[in-house]
């Protein structure tokens, strides 16, 4: 299972924080450091990312990835209810 960035997302910078508007739903969210981490290193890619890609892009080099790998996913879970990414098969 792979994840990307909803493309219909605008984003207001805050700092710590980050400001988006889903074009999608309508609605506007605030962003926490981690929130705001995840959803853009995945606005970044070129390609849609997995869950252990997208940990090894965020992981600092001392990181547990099994614990980190288990809140990412939690925290992805997240943004998709809120629309924001979204989980793809290919």
């Amino acid at each position: 299972m792979r994840w990307r960035a909803n493309p219909a997302v605008v984003l207001k910078d805050w700092g710590e924080e980050l400001v988006v508007f889903c074009e999608t739903t309508g609605n506007t969210h605030l962003l926490d450091h981690n929130g705001a981490s995840i959803f853009l290193t995945l606005q970044a890619g070129e390609s849609d990312l997995s869950l252990s890609e997208l940990g090894g892009q965020l992981a600092e080099a001392d990181a547990n990835m099994p614990a980190l790998l288990t809140a990412l996913e939690g925290q992805l879970e997240e943004l998709q209810l809120l629309d924001l990414v979204y989980r793809t098969t290919a």
